[in-house]
């Protein structure tokens, strides 16, 4: 009765399809090596501080070329023992290869223990990404299977409602260029520091590909 029912239910689908046109899509997961790592650094300093010390500070730490921002003024978070004057608070941003990642962070983290006049306080954060260049490589070597996948997809719908296709009415990549953010797989993944370490091991980031052909059909 279940195999007789779905039946029936699979056919009234195909033959939705047929009068709309056939939709085939084609979908793959693919877990990519991050190979870029994006830094977030908040730092907090003297009123009188400028952005070009804290540039200059966060440099000699290791981070290369940061672009630095002061974001507000407002008093101490400090512990109340310790507050005094307000401070200023900047944000500083940078990209850098994934594979060096690490080295960096211990630089900054180095800093935070150990502040140098104007700082006050250094807090990071990384986030791992794939390069566009690695996605698109990955995107175009997939394309051609995915193309063949959905026009079996489309094939198999079109037998099944009785009908044959027509012209390639339409290619979709949905989302535009057809790629997703699925998944983050790995500890640090979003740049957690465990124990004051950064990985030295980027992860690997779990992107969905997805095409769709839509296909005119002939009685």
């Amino acid at each position: 009765m279940k195999t007789f029912l779905f039946a029936v239910v699979f056919a009234g689908l195909c033959h939705a399809q047929a009068l709309s046109g056939i939709h085939a899509p084609a979908m793959r997961n693919i877990n990519i090596p991050a190979d870029e790592a994006s830094f977030n650094v908040t730092v907090t300093a003297a009123l009188e501080s400028t952005a070009k010390q804290v540039k200059e500070a966060l440099q000699n730490a290791g981070a290369p070329n940061p672009t630095v921002v002061a974001t507000s003024i407002g008093a101490s978070n400090r512990l109340p023992i310790l507050r005094s004057a307000p401070e200023m608070t900047y944000s500083a941003t940078f990209a850098l290869p994934a594979a060096s990642a690490a080295e960096v962070a211990k630089g900054l983290l180095n800093l935070s223990t150990h502040l140098t006049e104007p700082l006050t306080g250094v807090q990071l954060s990384v986030t791992y990404a794939a390069s566009d260049a690695r996605i698109q490589a990955v995107r175009e070597s997939l394309l051609p299977q995915l193309r063949e996948e959905a026009l079996k997809a489309a094939q198999a719908i079109a037998a099944a409602a009785g009908v044959k296709l027509g012209r390639l009415r339409a290619a979709n990549e949905n989302p535009a260029n057809g790629i997703y953010l699925a998944a983050r797989s790995g500890d640090f993944a979003v740049g957690r520091l465990i124990g004051g370490i950064l990985s030295p091991f980027p992860p690997n980031l779990a992107y969905t590909f997805r095409l769709e052909l839509v296909f005119d059909t002939v009685p």
